[in-house]
This record gives structure tokens, sequence and C-alpha cells, in this order.
């Protein structure tokens, strides 16, 4: 009952949205009789107006948090491919090794062990497991396509049934 009750309020927010650009004002814009306020509408002054289906499925689409989350891990599930498929990055490396002194290059002029040491190293995978990880990762973005699509669905589902619950 709770869930009916919160998908016909939200179903009536909806219809709210979208038929009073048909009547070409908003509720705050009509004047209100001397004496009363029009806070809410009357029951009776909506009776007979119906939003269509189609334009409530299409508003559904383009603004429930449910499909744009969907629709944003999707887009970056895609991305995922070309970072996955690549090397990994350079390591530079600087060492130092003094004797004698804690302080940093104060062995150097009395010891012969003292030294500086440059390096630079890269991981060099497997032949073939980034080709490996990268499509792996397109089967991925694949499957948050599907979801996108199976979260358009059950939204819908939703609208739908909440429309014909309250048209009955």
């Amino acid at each position: 009952m709770r869930k009916f009750i919160r998908d016909t309020g939200l179903l009536w927010l909806i219809l709210h949205g979208l038929t009073m650009p048909v009547f070409g004002q908003s509720l705050a814009e009509s004047p209100a009789p001397q004496g009363q306020r029009s806070a809410m509408p009357d029951q009776a002054k909506w009776e007979g107006v119906r939003a269509p289906l189609a334009a409530l499925i299409e508003e559904a689409e383009r603004n429930n948090p449910q499909i744009i989350a969907a629709k944003h891990g999707w887009r970056a599930a895609t991305q995922v491919s070309s970072q996955v498929s690549t090397l990994p990055d350079p390591q530079f490396t600087v060492q130092q090794f003094a004797v004698g002194s804690p302080r940093p290059f104060a062995g150097f002029t009395n010891s012969d062990f003292a030294y500086i040491g440059f390096g630079i190293s890269q991981d060099l995978p497997y032949p073939g497991k980034l080709r490996l990880r990268g499509e792996v990762a397109k089967r991925d973005a694949e499957v948050e396509r599907d979801r996108v699509e199976a979260t358009r669905r059950l939204v819908i589902e939703r609208l739908k049934a909440a429309y014909f619950q309250l048209a009955y």
C-alpha cells in the first residue's frame, strides 16, 4: 500500500508538471479568489485532465535518477578498455648512498663507497595480456549497457503500473 501511495504521488507530480504548460500558467501564477489561497489544486479541477502515457515515459527516461546513474556508469565503463589495454606508467628513481654522516650528500669527498644512482623501470606484461584485459573491459561495458536498458524498462514498468492503477 505504501508503494502504491508513493507511486501515485510521484505520478501526480509528473502529471501536474506535464499538464500545467497546456493551460499556460502554473498554480502559483493563477489568480486566487478574494480571501482564498490556492496552495493546492482542487480535485474537481483536475478530474478531466490526463497526460498521455508516452509523454510520461519520455519524462521518466529523461529525468529518472536511476536511469541517469546507469547511463553514467555505462559511459564510464566504455572508457576503461583504453585504460587497461595500455602499458603501465614507467617508474623513475633517484637513490643516494652516503657513508659516515647522516646528512645528505655528505660522504662523497672522503669515501669510495658513496654514490648517486638514477634508474628507470617499465613493467612489460606477458604478450597478449593487455589485449585480453581490453576485451574484458569492453564486455563489462556491454553488461553496463544492458543494465541501463534493464533499469529503463523497470522504471517504465513501474510508471505504467502506477498510471493504470491510478486510471482504474
